[in-house]
């Protein structure tokens, strides 16, 4: 007996109680219809509530409310869901979706329940920001209709005063700045809407770009890009690894943790001292051992009776003083490394 799993066993346990051909009947009764809509509305939290609990609250995320502009197919809408579960780029409203029929989890009661899913946003004016087209550009006031332009490369998208009157969202708002990224030969890119990208490309001898002015063609190199802030997140750790160097180019660089270890951390068990800390008390020491020098050099002696040994007066003050210190130097070192209070707790070498 052969055991069937996956997509063949499922198939196997519907065609037996639909008939034989099961999921090729239910491919052919969606007519492999691939429709154009406009994107009405996203759900991305629960703000509101009545949709939010409908569309299978937070399972529901980044379902569409669209609208059909595809003639074949009129006067359809409803809400779709995006058909990559892992991989996901959110339309904005009035940005144009490919809408196509699929299975839905009702398979075990009807095999002809289908679902619409949304592939990705049309690429209208070929712009990583947006591609939102209003719903009837003729209503367009006149500062925008000028910035809907026919070009012999296409739909080109041009805002010429810094403002929209296109609805993109309750929090989307176009900004002018924003330009996609210039390509070179063999490059892989993903942009984001607001200048953040992944950059899969290369040494490329010749070209304006900060990254090929050494190297061969072909040398591959990986660019992650942002305008604002990149942010790391981990629940254990994150390690950066180079053969060669790492280096870190910056106006200010801070480090935030409990212990810090320059080295491996099984050997990096010399603490730091604290360096203002440090310096007060060689200040300390150094100012107070000068003065016992400064005393020492006009050295004078008391008269003194026959076998009394001399004594020098001007002494005492300073000599006192540089005792202190040490004593007091001595009792921040402490004994042990453990007791040394003025070695770093935090940061450690080698």
């Amino acid at each position: 007996m052969i055991t069937k799993y996956g997509f063949s066993a499922v198939n196997n346990r519907f065609s037996s109680k639909y008939g034989n051909d099961f999921l090729t009947n239910l491919a052919q009764s969606t007519n492999n219809i691939i429709t154009i809509a406009r994107v009405k509305d996203i759900l991305l939290d629960d703000s509101d509530k009545n949709k939010f609990n409908s569309l299978g609250e937070w399972n529901g995320l980044g379902i569409i409310q669209y609208e059909s502009i595809d003639k074949r197919v009129q006067n359809i809408s409803g809400f779709a869901k995006p058909i990559d579960s892992n991989i996901k780029k959110y339309p904005l409203v009035n940005e144009l979706v490919y809408i196509i029929l699929a299975p839905n989890t009702d398979l075990g009661n009807n095999p002809y329940s289908i679902n619409a899913y949304y592939i990705n946003t049309i690429n209208l004016w070929n712009h990583p920001h947006h591609n939102g087209y209003p719903d009837n550009s003729n209503e367009l006031p006149p500062s925008q209709k000028k910035d809907y332009t026919q070009t012999q490369a296409g739909s080109v998208r041009r805002v010429t005063d810094n403002s929209t009157e296109i609805n993109l969202g309750k929090t989307f708002k176009e900004r002018a700045n924003i330009h996609p990224l210039l390509p070179f030969e063999g490059d892989t890119i993903l942009e984001g809407r607001w200048g953040n990208s992944i950059r899969l490309g290369s040494t490329v001898n010749g070209t304006p770009n900060n990254w090929s002015s050494t190297g061969e063609n072909g040398d591959p190199i990986t660019i992650i890009r942002n305008l604002d802030h990149i942010l790391l997140s981990s629940a254990k750790s994150i390690n950066f690894n180079a053969l060669e160097s790492v280096n870190i180019d910056t106006k200010k660089f801070i480090t935030q943790a409990d212990k810090i270890f320059l080295g491996k951390e099984d050997l990096a068990t010399e603490p730091l001292l604290l360096g203002d800390t440090t310096a007060q008390v060689l200040r300390d020491l150094t100012s107070s051992i000068k003065e016992l020098a400064t005393a020492l050099q006009f050295l004078q002696s008391a008269p003194v009776a026959p076998n009394t040994p001399a004594v020098f007066p001007n002494l005492l003050v300073p000599a006192t003083k540089v005792l202190g210190i040490l004593d007091s130097l001595n009792a921040q070192l402490g004994s042990s490394p453990s007791n040394c209070t003025i070695t770093s707790k935090r940061n450690f070498t080698v």
